[in-house]
């Protein structure tokens, strides 16, 4: 059975070859039901379309069949204010405005302030999916950000811009292109006696490949991926470094709703060119990424002053559990039981003679809870480390709430 014709109803705004550059079918092409599905995944994770239904004909003859694709449009534009709390950046206000299908081309153009204790953030974005009229990702993004990292008693300055392109490899398999030009000050607090004032350009230059098999973008159920991504600096900047990157999960349904996850992540900076790797530029471990733990409350610390130092050596991988907790599943409420086991580690000398670092694994242990709610998505979790060093932060209780409207 061959496709005789793929016919697109619904679509009032958003141009036809939108909808069309997603078929994985096209005239004369042999039916597959596995190429329906996918059709109707990439349509759907489009965003543009509250409803995607296809259906499948008969067509004008026996070995004929005519695909309809019919959608239902959303609105795309957003103007939002909002408010929220979160325990690593405390009271966030936030304010944008937003268009995902500009002039129902597919195009993404956003402008967004984001104000915190810890952050003040003005940053615009544009992005092009079909660039050039083939299947490949461009776009740019302008920001100033200014940064208060508390937990290591510096001031981070940074107005720069980023380009990026990404292109699918095969089906499930994509690579992003991206170069970034960042000028960054450096402004230690006062008594902060392990760095000093500075002021740097950052030109660097990055790849990431990204394998993606999972069920859902945002909410994943089931299914895996893996991202390895690669940045090298000093392409005419002041510092000079290589940084490398390894990200990969599954998910997978267990029983009565359950859902297991396992994530685990690599990471690894080098300096080149006789330099060090600057505080700026390496991990930090803990709050989100390491619950039980406080922000960067995990990883090399000046023992005299309490300040994080950051470490050129990260890995982590965090198991987690997801079920319903008896109430009506259009509510999205949903509890959780997760553990995460990791370490951060090196950095190039001993630049404090008071330094605490340890190669061994800090464990968590937590439940909690998320509540995807008309304000914006809630989580309330509760956790304890059940392995640490002495001159760790530690972290039981986080919460966090935004809210857009």
């Amino acid at each position: 059975i061959y496709v005789e014709r793929v016919n697109i109803t619904g679509n009032v705004r958003t141009l036809d070859r939108v909808i069309r550059r997603n078929v994985r079918l096209a005239e004369g092409d042999a039916f597959n039901a596995a190429k329906v599905r996918r059709s109707r995944q990439l349509i759907n994770d489009l965003g543009f379309f509250s409803s995607v239904n296809v259906e499948n004909q008969p067509g004008s003859g026996p070995d004929r069949s005519i695909l309809n694709i019919d959608v239902s449009e959303r609105s795309t534009g957003e103007l939002s204010f909002g408010a929220g709390f979160s325990s690593d950046a405390g009271l966030l206000a936030s304010a944008g405005i937003r268009e995902r299908n500009l002039l129902g081309r597919g195009q993404n153009l956003s402008l967004n302030f984001q104000l915190s204790g810890i952050t003040q953030n003005i940053q615009a974005s544009f992005t092009e999916p079909y660039f050039l009229n083939r299947e490949i990702l461009a776009g740019f993004d302008l920001f100033n950000t200014t940064y208060q990292f508390t937990e290591s008693a510096f001031e981070r300055e940074v107005l720069g811009f980023g380009l990026r392109f990404g292109y699918p490899l095969t089906e499930y398999l994509s690579q992003q292109i991206r170069y970034g030009l960042k000028n960054e000050k450096f402004l230690p607090f006062s008594g902060n006696t392990t760095t000093s004032q500075s002021q740097s350009l950052l030109s660097s230059v990055g790849q990431t490949v990204f394998y993606n098999k999972l069920d859902h973008r945002l909410n994943p159920s089931e299914g895996y991926f893996f991202r390895v991504s690669n940045d090298l600096a000093g392409l005419g900047g002041d510092r000079e470094w290589f940084r490398s990157r390894l990200e990969a999960g599954q998910y997978k349904p267990l029983w009565f709703e359950w859902i297991g996850s396992l994530v685990g992540e690599v990471g690894y900076i080098s300096a080149l060119g006789g330099q060090q790797v600057l505080i700026l530029d390496r991990f930090f471990l803990g709050g989100q990424n390491f619950r039980g733990f406080q922000r960067a409350g995990v990883g090399p610390r000046d023992l005299l002053n309490g300040n994080a130092l950051g470490g050129n050596l990260l890995y982590k991988a965090t198991s987690d559990m997801t079920f319903p907790v008896g109430l009506p599943k259009e509510l999205g409420i949903r509890g959780r039981i997760f553990s995460t086991v990791g370490t951060l580690t090196e950095i190039d000398e001993a630049i404090t003679s008071n330094l605490g670092d340890t190669e061994s694994l800090r464990v968590s242990l937590g439940i909690g809870i998320s509540w995807d709610s008309p304000f914006g998505p809630i989580q309330l979790n509760y956790a304890r480390p059940i392995r640490s060093e002495v001159f760790d932060e530690e972290e039981f209780i986080s919460f966090g709430v935004g809210s857009f409207f």
